[in-house]
């Protein structure tokens, strides 16, 4: 977003309506606006009528979502966390607040549920590894003597 202390000192003719237009959408006031770009307060407010401009606050709500069917099988958790987090940003999107935070505390169980699930799975990973250390040395004990009996028969 351009800051109006950053605008170029040579903006004229049309350029000076984009410019005005993309301040007033990206939140700027209408004061600020013809303050720094020289505009009539009349005119400005003239041309966003004509042109619907919207500022960013004002744009229309997204549709809101379609009901969740709480009765279809979910078949991952990983599933769960994402849609918990698609519906969260949908309601922020449409200015839910509060919604918003209710995903977003859903979303967050489901995320720690996930990073449990996965740590039990790298500790039985662990465990499962730390059982065949004993049998792997004895085959890389057994591999050993081969060799060295093959050497010694070569020798």
């Amino acid at each position: 977003m351009t800051h109006p202390d950053d605008l170029p000192t040579y903006i004229t003719g049309s350029d000076v309506w984009d410019v005005a237009r993309q301040m007033f959408e990206a939140g700027y006031s209408a004061r600020i606006i013809c303050e720094d770009l020289e505009l009539s307060t009349a005119t400005f407010w003239r041309r966003a009528r004509e042109e619907g401009w919207l500022r960013r606050d004002q744009r229309r709500a997204a549709p809101p979502p379609p009901p969740l069917d709480m009765d279809a099988p979910v078949q991952d958790p990983a599933d769960a966390a994402d849609i918990a987090w698609r519906r969260m940003t949908q309601a922020l999107e449409a200015g839910h607040v509060l919604e918003a935070m209710r995903w977003r505390r859903l979303h967050a169980g489901l995320a720690v549920g996930e990073a449990h699930a996965a740590s039990r799975a790298q500790k039985a990973a662990r465990e499962q590894i730390d059982g065949l250390s004993p049998t792997a040395r004895l085959i890389e004990a057994q591999a050993k003597a081969a060799l060295q009996l093959r050497d010694v028969e070569r020798g």
